[in-house]
C-alpha cells in the first residue's frame, strides 16, 4: 500500500513538533478492477488517487499515485457478412465485364440500351455529336451533326440518312445554280429513294433508286417555282416581276435583283437592273379575255438587263392574217390585269456557299 511522509517544519507557528511524532499516512484509493465488458463495452476507470498536502509556508506536497484504471472489456465479435443484394427481389446484381454496367440476372437483356456499345457500327447506340463534329452516329440521321458531304450529283448515297450536295453544277442537278441537302432512304442494295432541298430556295426534287440505276430527278412544284399568271394558270416561275400599268410587283427570286420600274408613257414601260428574260422556257404571259384573246399587243425588247415593255391596241393585218400591234394606238395595260415577264436566275456565289458548308 503507498504511503505519503508529511514532516512539519521546526519554525512553525504552530512550536516544534518532533517528526517522529508527527508522521501519518494518507491512504490513496485504489481503483477497483473494471468488469469485463459485455459484447465490447469499455470497463469503468479508477477513482483517480487523493492529492498530496500542501506543505505549510507554500511547500506543495508530493502529488498522490494515480489509482489503477479499470482494465478494458473485450471487443464483441464481428458481425456476419450480409449477403450480396438483389434487384426486385430476383437475382444478384452483376457488372457486365464489357459494357461496365450493372444488371440482374444471367445477362443484359438483348433489348436494352445497357447491353449495347456506344458506336456506328450494326447494334450499337449512336453518340450525340456536335455541328462541327465528325459525320456519325446521330449526326448521320440530321441530328446535331455536319452532314456528310457528297462530292457530285452521280454519287449515289449507300445508307439511309441526311448528307449535303457540293456539286451545283452538274448536268443531273435538278437545280440551278445552288447547293442542296439530300435525304435518303434505302430500303437494300438496290433500291431506295432520295429528295432534295434546294439551300438558296424552297425548291425540291426526289428520285427513286432501282436495280437499274437512279432515275432522273423530279422536281415538285410549290409556290416557291411556280406563279399564277394573269389569267389564273399556273406556270413554272423562276424569278417573276408582274408588270401592271402604274407599277410592278415581284417573287423572292426577282426581289433581290433590286429591279427599277420606270414608266415613259401610256403603255410605254422600261425594268432596268434585271438578270434579262429567261432564255429557258417561256419568258412572258398577256392578260386574255374569256375567249382566250390577248387583250394588248406588245413589242419586247431586252439589252444587258434592261427590258423595254409597249403595249398597244390589236389590230387584224390582212397580211399576215393576224393580230398585230396597232403602234398607233398606244394601250395601258388594263386595270387589275397584269404581264408577266419570267427572267433568268441569278447565279449563286460559290465562295459564299463553300464557306457555309
Amino acid at each position: 500500500m503507498p504511503r505519503l511522509k508529511v514532516t512539519a517544519r521546526s519554525n512553525s507557528p504552530f512550536g516544534a513538533i518532533d517528526d517522529a511524532q508527527h508522521k501519518f499516512v494518507i491512504k490513496v484509493g485504489s481503483g477497483a478492477k473494471g468488469d469485463k465488458g459485455e459484447k465490447g463495452d469499455k470497463g469503468e476507470t479508477g477513482e483517480r488517487g487523493l492529492q498530496g498536502v500542501q506543505g505549510i509556508q507554500g511547500l506543495k506536497g508530493e502529488t498522490g499515485q494515480q489509482g489503477i484504471q479499470g482494465v478494458k472489456g473485450e471487443q464483441g465479435d464481428k458481425g456476419d457478412r450480409g449477403d450480396t443484394g438483389l434487384i426486385n427481389g430476383a437475382t444478384q446484381v452483376k457488372v457486365d465485364s464489357t459494357t461496365k454496367v450493372m444488371y440482374n440476372g444471367s445477362s443484359i437483356p438483348a433489348n436494352t440500351a445497357a447491353s449495347r456499345i456506344i458506336g456506328t457500327a450494326t447494334g450499337n447506340v449512336p453518340e450525340f455529336e456536335s455541328y462541327l463534329g465528325s459525320n456519325h452516329g446521330l449526326a448521320r440521321m440530321g441530328y446535331g451533326g455536319s452532314l456528310s458531304p457528297l462530292t457530285s450529283w452521280d454519287e449515289v448515297p449507300t445508307l439511309t440518312g441526311f448528307y449535303r450536295s457540293l456539286d451545283n453544277t452538274n448536268a443531273k442537278s435538278p437545280f440551278s445554280n445552288q447547293w442542296s441537302t439530300r435525304l435518303c432512304h434505302r430500303f437494300g442494295p438496290t433500291s431506295g429513294s432520295e429528295l432534295a432541298l434546294g439551300v438558296t430556295s424552297s425548291v425540291l426534287a426526289v428520285r427513286a433508286i432501282t436495280t437499274n440505276g437512279e432515275t432522273a430527278w423530279a422536281t415538285v412544284y410549290t409556290t416557291a417555282n411556280t406563279t399564277k399568271d394573269s389569267n389564273g394558270f399556273i406556270k413554272a416561275a423562276s424569278p417573276i416581276v408582274r408588270v401592271f400599268a402604274d407599277k410592278i410587283e415581284t417573287n423572292e427570286d426577282a426581289e433581290s435583283q433590286g429591279i427599277e420600274y420606270i414608266k415613259n408613257g401610256v403603255g410605254d414601260y422600261t425594268l432596268a437592273n434585271t438578270s434579262g428574260l429567261s432564255t429557258d422556257g417561256w419568258y412572258i404571259e398577256l392578260p386574255k379575255d374569256m375567249n382566250g384573246n390577248p387583250k394588248v399587243a406588245v413589242t419586247l425588247n431586252e439589252v444587258d438587263g434592261v427590258i423595254t415593255l409597249k403595249s398597244y391596241k390589236r389590230i387584224f393585218s390582212m397580211t399576215t392574217f393576224t393580230f398585230e400591234p396597232d403602234l398607233n394606238e398606244p394601250l395601258d395595260i388594263p386595270d387589275g390585269r397584269w404581264i408577266d415577264l419570267r427572267l433568268n436566275d441569278v447565279p449563286i456565289d460559290d465562295d459564299l456557299l463553300s464557306s457555309d458548308m
